[in-house]
This record gives structure tokens, sequence and C-alpha cells, in this order.
């Protein structure tokens, strides 16, 4: 669905009822740094134990994420010459502002 199709079906819901739909979906700010800090972090420390328990829809599109992403050459600009320590705390950060 094109963003402005969504636009448009979210201004004919009463605000109130959609407040009260969404509100479940959203995390607090505590659990936001938690994810962040804590948990997506130890899955990226020892990928291998996370890979062999039952996943969570959120972490699978982490993993697809975080394999399919590419480091920004601004902070790496040789391709084959990636520190991997920065390139994951980079990432996380990124991911946490866009949460």
């Amino acid at each position: 669905m094109p963003l402005y199709q969504l636009v448009l079906a979210l201004r004919r819901v009463p605000p109130t009822s959609l407040r009260q739909t969404i509100r479940p979906l959203l995390l607090s700010l505590r659990a936001i740094e938690q994810k962040y800090q804590e948990h997506l972090p130890g899955l990226l420390l020892d990928p291998n134990a996370a890979m062999e328990r039952e996943t969570e829809p959120e972490e699978t599109a982490m993993w697809y994420a975080w394999h399919h992403g590419k480091p920004p050459v601004r902070h790496f600009p040789d391709p084959d010459n990636v520190d991997e320590e920065k390139w994951k705390r980079l990432w996380m950060r990124d991911m946490e502002r866009r949460e």
C-alpha cells in the first residue's frame, strides 16, 4: 500500500480509536533502550546461539537488515577494510534512532 493511501485511510479513523489501536504496538522509551542496548547486541555477539533458538519476527527482520546492510562510505571509504565493531555500533545506533 502506498504511503499516501495509508495516510488517507488513517484520517478516516476517529483519533481516539486510532490511539487505542496503535498503543499496544508502540514500545516505551525504556523498552526501546533495553532492546537496542541489551537484547539485539547480544544476538549479534553470538549469532550461532541466536540462530539455534526460535526467533521472533522482529529478530528475523533485524537479521535480514544486518546481513543485507552495507557500511556507509562516509565512515568506511574502503569497503574491503571495515571495522566490524565500529560498524555494529553505528548500525545499532541508527536502528535505535529510527525506532
